[in-house]
């Protein structure tokens, strides 16, 4: 029998790294991704500079402020600027 790697090697920078430095990825073979986290979040700050990124990123904003979610966000927003408001006012 062999025992289960604890080690896995990053695609993008090539380094050897722990399991858990990879994000789960079903798809893959081994359960996880093939390029390790940090590298994956550096490749998205990257991609978010670029014309497509920014264009995906604008996208998904405005996708997200049509859900009710956004609007129960900013409804909690304003109940607590209205509370901080009325306590800065109860206390002067």
């Amino acid at each position: 029998m062999t025992s289960a790697p604890v080690e896995k090697r990053c695609n993008k920078c090539g380094l050897l790294k722990k399991l858990s430095e990879f994000h789960k990825n079903s798809a893959c073979k081994d359960g996880l991704h093939t390029i390790c986290k940090i590298c994956k979040a550096k490749w998205g700050e990257y991609y978010r500079t670029t014309p497509k990124g920014k264009a995906v990123s604008t996208r998904a904003h405005e996708k997200y402020r049509k859900t009710d979610k956004y609007r129960e966000s900013k409804q909690r927003e304003k109940v607590k600027r209205v509370q901080k408001k009325g306590g800065d006012a109860q206390s002067a």
